[in-house]
């Protein structure tokens, strides 16, 4: 697999929304029908993110993104100014305002 630095700033919030759905253990057909989305624009979404992330099968890129998404949502506030505290599982996220 490749190294995570710039992949994450590569991976847009619809990218994110596919790659949940991945994680969760859905099919293609499932994930198009819960994002509104053409079948083939999720293959090319699946086709381009595992060769993003160097992941030669789906399941694998769903392993992916359970390791890597909270490092993509610290990556995501750090572009959008705000500080990122970090999830606590089970607990409302918390997300300050860098500027405050």
């Amino acid at each position: 697999m490749k190294r995570t630095g710039g992949v994450l700033l590569r991976i847009t919030a619809r990218r994110a929304e596919v790659l949940r759905e991945i994680a969760d253990g859905y099919s293609e057909r499932e994930i198009a029908g819960h994002l509104g989305l053409e079948l083939s624009g999720v293959r090319s979404h699946t086709e381009q993110l595992r060769d993003l992330v160097g992941c030669s099968t789906v399941r694998e890129l769903g392993r992916w993104w359970r390791s890597h998404r909270r490092e993509w949502v610290a990556a995501m506030c750090e572009q959008a100014g705000v500080a990122f505290l970090g999830p606590v599982i089970g607990a409302p996220s918390r997300i300050s305002s860098a500027a405050r």
